[in-house]
């Protein structure tokens, strides 16, 4: 296709103007992030979190007729495929 215009074709007018668009932008917002401070010290919350008792539910006590699980491991898997 023969372009008749002597001007860039649309999408190549916008890919050169967006490219300085996205730098600008870019630069702009990094210069506007907070600088880290000084002091090595990590923030304190400024609020303890209460200690809160929330309460049993009936489904949560063990019943009668239901077997008890077992908790059984840490169990060592040995593969032999991936050596440690």
């Amino acid at each position: 296709m023969v372009n008749l215009y002597p001007f860039p074709s649309h999408s190549s007018l916008m890919k050169i103007l967006l490219l300085p668009l996205c730098c600008a932008v870019s630069v702009a917002l990094a210069a506007d992030e907070p600088k880290p401070s000084a002091d090595p010290k990590p923030a304190q919350p400024t609020t303890a979190r209460p200690s809160v008792k929330y309460p049993t539910d009936p489904d949560s006590l063990p019943q009668a007729g239901v077997p008890k699980g077992k908790l059984e491991g840490p169990f060592v898997f040995e593969s032999q495929i991936f050596s440690k």
